[in-house]
């Protein structure tokens, strides 16, 4: 890749290049339901997603809508032993274009406040073969780097100033200032509660009431791939061959 397609401003990259939907085909009434977002990523051939985009469909049930309208099935999917990612295998003339794995900028990760941004699909109820679904844009910035655990799943983690819309888990996070950097995998949002107002009533009989507004924020969590990268080339070098 030459150093002036690394920083193409964002109005001037396509998503559909880089980034598919991907549907599930229900066995009761043969739809192909929408379930997530996934990207090419480093290795021609080599789409990644949240594991639980997949979860644990057969290769034969799962499609990927290519930018023509095609529609393709993995070779195979492997999941990562701990992480909320799943790398999918397909022919390299059936894939999407790749993006890179962004260069760290300090200890081995990224400053918080790094600007990026994300493409990804919104969720969608029809047959995801009879419609053509937008990609939406998110921004933001890194706000927190922290070790993820939920369920089954431990994983480095970047916390991010924006939520992750349904649909929108698998989609890449890139670097700003790089766009074809990705640096993490949309897997999930958490919701974290600040109190904006509170005050207390009195009542003539002495009795007391206390009342608290509460405000919601929603913040985005992102699969590290810096850390994920070993496994995510080895996967791809040995289902590959």
């Amino acid at each position: 890749m030459q150093d002036s397609e690394v920083n193409k401003p964002i109005d001037r990259i396509n998503p559909r290049e880089y980034i598919c939907p991907i549907g599930l085909r229900d066995g009761d009434d043969d739809l192909v339901r929408f379930s997530g977002t996934g990207f090419g990523f480093e290795t021609p051939g080599i789409v990644l997603t949240a594991s639980h985009v997949v979860d644990s469909a057969e290769p034969e049930r799962i499609f990927l809508k290519l930018k023509s309208g095609q529609f393709v099935k993995p070779r195979s999917v492997t999941h990562h032993p701990t992480a909320d990612v799943a790398a999918l295998a397909f022919e390299s003339d059936q894939s999407p274009r790749a993006f890179k794995l962004g260069a760290p900028t300090v200890g081995g990760g990224f400053y918080l406040g790094e600007e990026v941004i994300t493409f990804g699909y919104p969720a969608v109820s029809e047959d995801l073969r009879k419609i053509q679904l937008e990609p939406r844009l998110m921004s933001g910035h890194i706000q927190r780097h922290f070790n993820h655990a939920l369920g089954k799943y431990r994983f480095a983690a970047y916390e991010l100033s924006f939520p992750v819309i349904v649909g929108q888990s698998g989609s890449p996070v890139l670097l700003k200032h790089g766009i074809e950097s990705a640096i993490a995998i949309l897997t999930g949002s958490f919701e974290s509660s600040i109190v904006v107002d509170s005050h207390e009533e009195h009542e003539t009989d002495g009795t007391k009431e206390i009342h608290i507004v509460k405000k919601v924020i929603t913040y985005g969590i992102g699969a590290a791939l810096l850390p994920l990268s070993v496994w995510i080339r080895s996967e791809a070098e040995r289902i590959l061959k």
